[in-house]
């Protein structure tokens, strides 16, 4: 139907910038989570991506806040931090 195929096509930008605002979060989670073990649980820069994939999902805001006034004192909120990994030329 006409109808449905073009309200679809009107939704699809602000579910792309739904989307998107939702994975520049778990990314900075992801990265957060990252530094939190490295600077205060002692693990190694090449054993903490695991971890941080299993909790990146599910920091509360109150923790997210937390470790952004601890590890990032400054940053913008939306910044998400430098990746501690060796990273293949032109990855964030």
């Amino acid at each position: 139907d006409a109808a449905v195929t073009a309200a679809a096509l009107q939704e699809q930008p602000q579910q792309a910038a739904a989307g998107a605002g939702q994975a520049l979060r778990i990314a900075r989670n992801h990265r957060l989570w990252e530094l939190y073990l490295i600077r205060h649980a002692d693990v190694a820069t090449s054993r903490v991506d695991r971890g941080a994939d299993r909790i990146e999902h599910v920091l509360g805001p109150e923790l997210v806040a937390e470790l952004e006034a601890q590890l990032q004192p400054g940053a913008a909120a939306a910044a998400v931090a430098a990746s501690p990994h060796a990273l293949a030329a032109g990855a964030p």
